[in-house]
């Protein structure tokens, strides 16, 4: 019997123990997507600042957890800009048992619907960083999108003593950059507005570019001989080599994933498209480039002309298989680069003793020695 009671006592103090430091109440979650645009008006429709509805997509998404069984609770969002407090708005305080997920779309009619979460005009000018004029009394222009810098969400719990409950804190951060989306090819080919595609060598070429949008779709299309000529004639051939959520800004024809090899005097365009994620939007900003176009021609073989390629073309093969051996100079893809000499060893055909060039004027040697370079790596 004595030992049951004390066994009774040790329950009961561990029980009020574990329930003195249970949360009262937690809040779980964060960004939907990466966002790196977002429309300021959505950021507004949050408070009752606006009428307007919610957004096609939500932005930030959390679930709300009250753990009391009596005790009122009251959510605070605060939003940030590089550190400094920009809007605050705060919910009633109710006993609500049950989990709510709210977003920055459905919390005008959630249970923790904001009151005073507004942005005035000094608001926007801390935002922004520049003065607004007022267009009339109580409104102001507004920007459309949030300018380029590092905001926060801020939400947490607040009791009935108006103090923030311990482990409800959720912070959501938003790396906002405004890309443009902007793409310029570097190669390899030409602008289709040269009229006349670059010639390559490579069969495993790596396609480059520059731009600032957070990933790429990249697409290669093959002319058909004879029948036609243009981009937009090829754009309804199947796709030669398709890659999507690129994320660099450069990729290689590696042969891979059931994609065709290059046929040797077949011409091919290529273009990227840049995908821009957008807050509170279904659909991505893309912008497509300017098209190039190339002509892949297999080493060793015989070119139009009689068999004998002109030196823009054995140019061109130069620079390229240069590329393909890790060369690849700012000044070499000038199209006024010209060539003048070459000297250096190569090894052919596993001889022991290497060819020797010395200020060697005639390109044919260039391309013959770079072409055994590259044999000697396993390029080819």
């Amino acid at each position: 019997m004595f030992a049951r009671k004390i066994f009774m006592v040790i329950g009961m103090v561990l029980c009020l123990y574990a329930t003195s430091f249970a949360q009262k109440g937690t809040i779980t979650g964060g960004l939907v997507g990466d966002p790196r645009v977002i429309y300021l008006a959505d950021i507004i429709k949050i408070g009752d600042q606006v009428s307007l509805g919610g957004t096609a997509k939500d932005i930030f998404r959390v679930t709300i957890t009250n753990n009391t069984t009596n005790e009122p609770l009251g959510l605070v969002l605060e939003f940030y800009k590089d550190g400094s407090l920009i809007a605050h708005g705060e919910s009633k305080k109710l006993v609500y048992k049950k989990t709510f997920t709210i977003t920055n779309n459905n919390i005008k009619q959630s249970p923790y619907s904001l009151s005073n979460f507004e942005f005035d005009k000094q608001a926007l000018e801390n935002i922004t960083g520049i003065s607004f004029e007022s267009s009339g009394p109580g409104n102001v222009n507004i920007p459309t999108t949030l300018p380029s810098g590092i905001y926060m969400f801020k939400l947490s719990l607040k009791d009935q003593n108006a103090m923030e409950v311990s482990g409800s804190l959720c912070t959501i951060v938003l790396t906002i950059t405004n890309p443009t989306g902007y793409i310029s090819l570097l190669g390899p080919g030409n602008p289709v507005s040269f009229n006349e595609p670059q010639v390559i060598n490579n069969a495993f070429p790596t396609f480059s570019w520059q731009g600032d949008a957070q990933e790429y779709i990249i697409e290669v299309y093959e002319r058909v001989k004879g029948r036609q000529e243009s981009f937009t004639e090829v754009l309804g051939n199947n796709r030669h080599f398709f890659k999507e959520h690129v994320l660099g800004q450069s990729i290689q024809f590696d042969g891979a994933s059931g994609t065709r090899p290059f046929v040797s005097g077949n011409t091919y365009f290529w273009r990227v498209t840049s995908v821009v994620e957008v807050g509170g939007r279904d659909n991505p900003t893309k912008t497509w480039s300017e098209p190039f176009f190339f002509t892949y021609v297999e080493p060793g073989a015989n070119l139009d002309n009689g068999g004998v390629a002109s030196d823009d073309q054995l140019m061109a093969m130069v620079k390229d298989m240069l590329g393909a051996l890790g060369i690849d100079p700012v000044w070499l893809r000038s199209k006024e680069t010209t060539f003048i000499s070459f000297e250096g060893k190569v090894f052919f055909n596993d001889s022991e003793k290497p060819q020797n060039y010395s200020n060697n004027t005639n390109l044919n040697d260039l391309v013959e020695a770079l072409r055994q370079l590259l044999k000697n790596k396993g390029a080819y």
